[in-house]
């Protein structure tokens, strides 16, 4: 059996991207040839089915969406962190439907301790990615690996947050 690094390196080889009938077909055959556990195959399946669902059905609801304020300090957004467990937070100005930035929460963590002025979520902010809820799951993924983003804000026909 070929090492795990040899079967990575064919993996990136160059040429055409494969078509998800095709990865369908191939991950089905590794199940049934036991490169990968039935329970695997079952998820990569899944996971495959995702990408013609538009966002709107898979991305976390508004009223669920952990954000913060544009006037948090350092130490409000990393107990807000501690708490939901997310490294990436949406920053809000007035309320949480006017979405300004997305903060890295990491980038604080350096500055936490440190005596220094009063610095807030305003000042440590991305511009955010709005992305439209009707958009398909594999466009909004090459959308993120084009535009090198972890996060968007998913946004109804009228331009106000979903998600």
């Amino acid at each position: 059996m070929p090492s795990l690094f040899a079967r990575l390196r064919r993996a990136a080889a160059p040429g055409p991207e494969p078509t998800l009938d095709a990865l369908h077909v191939v991950i089905s055959r590794a199940a049934v040839q036991g490169v990968v556990s039935g329970e695997v195959g079952r998820m990569l399946q899944r996971i495959l089915s995702l990408s013609d669902r538009p966002l709107s059905a898979v991305m976390i609801p508004q009223a669920a969406v952990v954000a913060v304020a544009a006037s948090a300090g350092i130490g409000e957004i990393v107990d807000r962190y501690l708490q939901c467990g997310f490294s990436r937070l949406p920053v809000y100005d007035g309320t949480p439907d006017n979405i300004i930035g997305i903060i890295h929460v990491k980038e604080l963590l350096r500055l936490w301790r440190r005596p220094a002025k009063r610095l807030t979520a305003v000042e440590f902010i991305r511009l955010p990615h709005f992305f439209p809820g009707t958009m398909t799951v594999a466009a909004a993924l090459t959308e993120f690996r084009k535009r090198r983003i972890s996060v968007a804000v998913v946004i109804d026909e009228y331009g106000a947050p979903q998600g």
